[in-house]
């Protein structure tokens, strides 16, 4: 229960104060910089001097902690501070001690900025790892130093002085303030750092997209960014850091959120639940039997989790490419080009170490088949040139881990091939763009469809046909409930995703029913292209 105070307004109305738990937020990230002061300076305590990589790492992570910490005191050199002089003017003396602490803190997170960019450098040693935990350890100090000062100072004032429409005031006003493109990293940092029930209050406070992206993409961007950290946090042993996958469990529920919005007036513009191994685990075992190349049709099959091996040349030109998922959970044939000295397996390795950003660098993609539900097949024509070729999936389990992880990347190979091929023919196009998904009037999801990328980034479309008797939002809310109860939906194919100006291609031949086209490949910022509009809901009758 709320406590007021005993003097009532002219109006004859009480003054209702803030209490201990409005200060959730201002105590969570307290106690989050603490925490992570500290566990920098273990970090780097344990950090071999010659790990440049691992430095460059806490030196991507650090960015994101300094602009946290600064835009927070900067909020309250700019809001609260001179709010709080105002109820109660004995903190004016010591708001300016607060904001001379702010000056100093700063100048400790440059130093500690600078020591990590020169412990990153190719040919730093003991010296310069020396000079980051000196720096780390001045850091830890000043900012335990003035946080005691600053709850002693402030926070009893507050409760006892400001009105709560005051401080809820300047809370929407500071929230307002905040970057958006810092988003990403303050949402999972502040869920990192939360009580379960301090988590609980702060989902509940915001809107389901931003709940959905924190608790999806953005926690998985975040947990890399942050690994050498939290792993110093524990004392744990290192274990494998999940990859952000393009789409999937967590993922889908950004992606729906934004989907069951746009359900809700017009068409705009997976995962499974099944259990799987821990986390970390490779599994290299083969899907039964082998792949079959007959007659201008690649037959790869799935299972949980891998290909069957491709031993037969594949002709090149175009060729009918069938997936069969033997398995029991959702899988896709990703096609792709490695580059130069790539295998399979340093594909499998650098998404793994360095996360997908970095191992999507090392290929090029070039379309293939997309949401394969368990127990069913997808087909279509693609357009191969002569070489060496990667098949990948990166649908993630239930445990989080993506498919790569678990083994689902084979190799192939395209030979010359005497005969002449047609361009496939589509009965319709759907058009990418960034960032929508045209679906074309009339479209009935019957024969040949063409996805067209007239964007500048890749894209992909995957349609999900959603239960009868259920809706889009019906979707969405099961994605928010944690996946309670039957999946609301069923994949039924799409086509992989394809670069800027590239066409690809899937039979169709879908149900009566509605459907959702979506795109779920992220950004780079790890928001997915669907929340920024490519997701299409249409109707097959």
């Amino acid at each position: 229960m709320r406590r007021t105070s005993d003097v009532d307004t002219p109006s004859g109305e009480t003054i209702e104060h803030v209490t201990e738990e409005d200060l959730t937020v201002f105590r969570l990230m307290h106690r989050g910089m603490r925490v992570d002061s500290l566990a920098l300076h273990e970090a780097l305590l344990r950090l071999p001097a010659t790990d440049h990589l691992g430095a460059a790492r806490l030196a991507d992570w650090f960015r994101g902690l300094e602009e946290i910490i600064v835009h927070h005191h900067t909020v309250e050199d700019a809001l609260f501070w001179p709010a709080l002089v105002g109820c109660d003017g004995s903190f004016a003396a010591l708001r300016r001690d607060l904001e001379d602490d702010h000056h100093e803190l700063d100048a400790r997170m440059a130093e500690v900025a600078d020591a990590l960019e020169a412990l990153g450098a190719v040919g730093a040693g003991l010296a310069e790892k020396e000079r980051a935990v000196a720096a780390a350890d001045a850091f830890a100090g000043t900012l335990h130093d003035h946080l005691d000062r600053e709850e002693d100072a402030a926070f009893g004032r507050i409760m006892a002085a400001m009105p709560r429409d005051l401080h809820d005031e300047l809370g929407a006003r500071a929230t307002a303030s905040t970057d958006k493109r810092a988003l990403p990293f303050v949402g999972p940092w502040l869920a990192d750092h939360a009580t379960p029930l301090e988590a609980q209050r702060l989902y509940a406070a915001v809107p389901w997209v931003v709940r959905a992206l924190v608790k999806g993409p953005w926690r998985r961007r975040y947990e890399r960014r942050a690994a050498l950290v939290r792993r110093s946090r524990s004392g744990a042993a290192a274990t494998p850091v999940r990859a952000a996958s393009r789409f999937g469990a967590a993922a889908s529920v950004a992606v729906l959120a934004g989907a069951a919005a746009l359900a809700l007036g017009a068409s705009a513009c997976g995962s499974d639940a099944s259990a799987s191994s821990d986390p970390g685990t490779t599994h290299v075992h083969q899907a039964s039997g082998s792949a079959a190349v007959a007659d201008g049709v690649v037959t790869v099959t799935m299972d949980d989790w891998s290909y069957a091996p491709i031993e037969a040349a594949v002709p090149a030109g175009t060729v009918q490419l069938r997936a069969v998922n033997d398995g029991h959970e959702a899988h896709e044939v990703q096609v792709a080009r490695p580059k130069a000295g790539v295998t399979a397996e340093s594909f499998r390795q650098t998404y793994e170490q360095q996360g997908e950003q970095a191992a999507m660098k090392t290929v090029d993609l070039v379309g293939g088949l997309h949401g394969v539900q368990p127990g069913t097949t997808v087909e279509g024509p693609i357009v191969l040139d002569p070489g060496e070729y990667l098949l990948m999936c990166f649908f993630p389990s239930a445990d989080g881990q993506s498919h790569i992880l678990k083994g689902m990347v084979d190799s192939f190979e395209v030979t010359r091939s005497g005969e002449q091929h047609a361009a496939p023919h589509a009965d319709a196009t759907i058009v990418a763009a960034d960032f929508s998904l045209a679906i074309p009037p009339g479209f009935d999801g019957k024969g040949t469809v063409e996805l067209r990328n007239d964007g500048t980034v890749g894209h992909e479309v995957v349609f999900l046909r959603v239960a009868d008797g259920k809706t889009p939002a019906d979707v969405f809310a099961w994605y928010g409930s944690g996946q309670q109860g039957p999946q609301p939906f069923a994949f039924t194919g799409g086509v992989a995703a394809l670069p800027a100006g590239a066409t690809g291609w899937v039979d169709l031949d879908l149900a009566p029913g509605t459907y959702m086209a979506v795109c779920f490949i992220p950004a780079a910022d790890g928001t997915p292209h669907a929340l920024l509009g490519m997701v299409s809901n249409f109707t097959v009758a």
